[in-house]
């Protein structure tokens, strides 16, 4: 999966790379700015569980106890009600798996290296128990049986092929040494070492070994497949993250160290070989070639703003906060909060948000780029200006001189109400420079255009309004 570089280029409002207290500085002025001129956040679109109060327990798995399964990885291996005794069987089959073909399997221990096992001290000849299968033409499912000492080991593989629907009593005879110290034993639904074809599965009960000489065997562990043990994830309600994915290394987890509330989000990319598991959380969801999706959004909130804290693992750790809003697919609005440097206690930012058109759709990203860095948030929300106040005044916007040859100064009689968008193109809407105001005392921006020459357009944008004035240039 492709995760969103902490500098790519995109079709977003840039706010700057870097947490500075002129930054800081300039959010809080924004949310000054905000507060003093009114807002109705409650009856606008919101973000879904956006203080990170919900959460939920999912059961990602079950294992089957004192064996060996793939099913922290593929969950191919499953207990069935389908049985011979007791309340249930295991069931194997061979599947595709994240491009992979993963047989179904249990063990104990490795019966080709004979490594790991249980003590056993007694040599049974023979192995029984139920089954019943289907394994694909081509495709061959195994019993294994080793016993091991310190000076010995052997193994039977028994192979079989074919197809068999109806619970049948088996019986197959094993090799034995002299004074063995441990057993290996392993089933599986395809060869493990040679080729395995998707569909093929093989179901067990009640499985004893026994020896001819009559004597007294050992009951194997769990050897009627009664007792398994579920494994849970709690995850993020609303959300989506890589938890149910790695189990055993969540990357989103509650934290009671919250800005608000009983809980917050706090994100940690995990190391894991050969790869880290990512540290990335989104209300879209996660493809082999990015993050898509969203969630259905039509209005235009005026910034996204919450409070976060990032605790690095070591010098140039960093975090970001992405919002962006898109119309059929393409971006019409967005921003993003980049973190470079530590931030200790919770601190409120803003991403102020300017649109070209009216969105579809919405989603946020909040990645935490590197192994062990701790990126806290909580308390998300967006701003909407009330209905009864609107941006500054577009039509008393003032532009001179006109034209000009080094710097040009643009006017608001009554300052910066909201977060103003000034955009620089030339007449085919080219994009050429582009400055924001966010500061609610500034009445004036002024813009270098000394290298610039011909006619131009400046355009302000604010608070879903916007509005255009010709500039002749000249060197």
């Amino acid at each position: 999966m492709t995760i969103p570089e902490k500098n790519q280029k995109e079709n977003f409002f840039f706010v700057k790379p870097s947490i500075t207290n002129s930054l800081l500085t300039s959010a809080i002025c924004l949310m000054t700015g905000f507060l003093m001129t009114g807002l109705n956040i409650t009856a606008q679109q919101q973000i879904p569980n956006s203080d990170f109060e919900q959460w939920v327990r999912d059961t990602i798995y079950e294992d089957l106890d004192l064996w060996e399964t793939p099913n922290k990885y593929s969950k191919n291996t499953k207990k069935t009600t389908d049985r011979i005794s007791g309340n249930y069987a295991v069931r194997m089959e061979t599947v595709e798996f994240d491009g992979d073909t993963i047989l179904g399997y249990i063990t104990i221990g490795d019966i080709i290296s004979f490594e790991g096992g249980i003590p056993f001290t007694v040599s049974a000849d023979s192995i029984k128990g139920y089954f019943k299968y289907s394994v694909v033409p081509g495709d061959t499912a195994l019993m294994g049986v080793a016993y091991k000492n310190n000076l010995d080991s052997i193994n039977t593989i028994i192979k079989i092929t074919g197809t068999q629907n109806t619970w049948k009593k088996f019986a197959f005879r094993v090799d034995t040494i002299a004074n063995p110290d441990s057993l290996l034993i392993a089933f599986a639904s395809s060869n493990g070492l040679g080729q395995q074809f998707p569909g093929s599965y093989l179901f067990l009960d009640s499985i004893y070994l026994s020896s001819s000489s009559g004597k007294t065997i050992p009951v194997l562990p769990n050897f009627n497949f009664e007792n398994w043990t579920s494994y849970y994830v709690d995850d993020l309600a609303q959300w989506a993250t890589f938890n149910s994915l790695m189990p055993s290394l969540p990357t989103a987890r509650d934290t009671g160290d919250a800005y608000s509330g009983s809980s917050a989000l706090v994100i940690e990319q995990r190391p894991y070989n050969p790869d880290d598991v990512p540290g990335i959380v989104t209300l879209g969801y996660f493809t082999e070639n990015g993050i898509k999706g969203g969630i259905p959004f039509t209005d235009k909130p005026a910034a996204l703003y919450g409070y976060c804290k990032f605790l690095p693992h070591q010098p140039g750790d960093s975090a970001i906060i992405i919002v962006y809003f898109k119309k059929n697919d393409s971006t019409v609005a967005g921003g993003r909060f980049l973190i470079t440097s530590p931030i200790s206690s919770y601190t409120r930012f803003s991403i102020p948000l300017f649109y070209s058109g009216t969105p579809d759709s919405m989603n946020i990203i909040l990645i935490s780029y590197n192994n062990n860095a701790l990126l806290f948030v909580d308390s998300l929300n967006f701003y909407y200006p009330a209905t009864n106040i609107h941006a500054i005044n577009t039509e008393k916007f003032t532009l001179f001189p006109n034209p000009a040859s080094s710097i040009i100064h643009i006017g608001f009689p009554s300052g910066c109400t909201y977060p103003v968008s000034i955009r620089l193109t030339d007449l085919h809407g080219r994009l050429i420079k582009t400055q924001t105001c966010v500061d609610q005392s500034q009445k004036e921006i002024t813009m270098d255009v000394r290298d610039l020459s011909g006619e131009f357009i400046i355009q302000i944008q604010s608070a879903g309004r916007s509005i255009s004035k010709k500039l002749t240039l000249f060197y």
